[in-house]
């Protein structure tokens, strides 16, 4: 454990020098940790985009759904469940009505 710390310590004291040493190479790293939080926030802001199609799909799959099937729709929104279960022993017996 102490031998991790030291070295942890020694890379860091590298780290420190290099950055004290060349200022270029101090600015270089600034700007790529600049870059790497535009690329988190832009990343952040795509899986947002992502969530909100994912709602449009299954909306649209749900709009979809009650085309196909307008009857079986019609009765569950008007809360028929005599109708309902009637229509599915009429699917299940292979006849329209």
């Amino acid at each position: 454990m102490t031998t991790l710390v030291i070295a942890l310590f020694a890379l860091f004291m590298a780290f420190w020098q290099e950055i004290n040493r060349f200022p270029a190479a101090g600015k270089h790293i600034m700007e790529l940790k600049h870059e790497a939080q535009d690329l988190h926030h832009e990343n952040e802001k795509l899986a947002q985009e992502i969530i909100g199609v994912k709602r449009q799909l299954l909306e649209l799959t749900h709009q979809l759904e009650r085309i196909k099937d307008p009857e079986y729709y019609a009765l569950k929104d008007a809360g028929d469940e005599a109708g309902l279960s009637h229509l599915e022993r009429a699917r299940r017996l292979g006849t329209s009505n």
